[in-house]
């Protein structure tokens, strides 16, 4: 008799707009969504796992779906393997650990009730259970801030043009 052990990959089904704790994923659990698990509503962004381009390391961020251009990294400067995670936990805390040891976080525990939302500009806001906003990635870039200005501009233009 012979017993095959083997490191699984699966997909998770994503969510739109927001989620609530707890939520934990992997690029592993969500290989078949190309690491992504929370879309906007009009699924523009995408908040999830991206490749580096040695393919075996990862980075969480905010992509813009059509041009897969990554907009904001949660760990520029620590890509995380395939096994690695990202929790939402009950406490409202949301962080990117790998191994053991925590490589970004949100540090907003005590926020229990708290949701996750990507909104259509590209923002990734963590909202506390009365709906204010606790942390949120524009007030955090770490991309280049040419890609900023221009969400920033086209988040303005689609105001105006809303607003008419």
């Amino acid at each position: 008799m012979f017993l095959v052990l083997s490191d699984t990959c699966t997909a998770g089904t994503q969510s739109i707009g927001r989620i609530s704790p707890p939520f934990e994923g992997s690029m592993r659990n969500w290989v078949d969504n190309q690491g992504q698990f929370l879309l906007s509503n009009s699924g523009e962004f995408a908040f999830g796992f991206s490749t580096r381009p040695d393919i075996t390391s990862f980075l969480l961020g905010i992509i813009h779906v059509d041009s897969l251009r990554v907009v904001w990294t949660a760990n520029i400067g620590s890509s995380v393997t395939n096994s690695d995670k990202f929790v939402f936990g009950n406490d409202g805390n949301a962080y990117l650990e790998s191994g053991s040891s925590v490589v970004w976080s949100t540090n907003t525990t005590g926020n229990g009730g708290a949701t996750i939302e990507l909104q259509d500009t590209g923002n990734l806001i963590l909202l506390s259970n009365d709906s204010r906003p606790l942390w949120q990635s524009f007030d955090n870039p770490t991309e280049n801030p040419f890609i900023w200005s221009e969400l920033y501009r086209w988040n303005e233009t689609n105001k105006q043009s809303q607003q008419q």
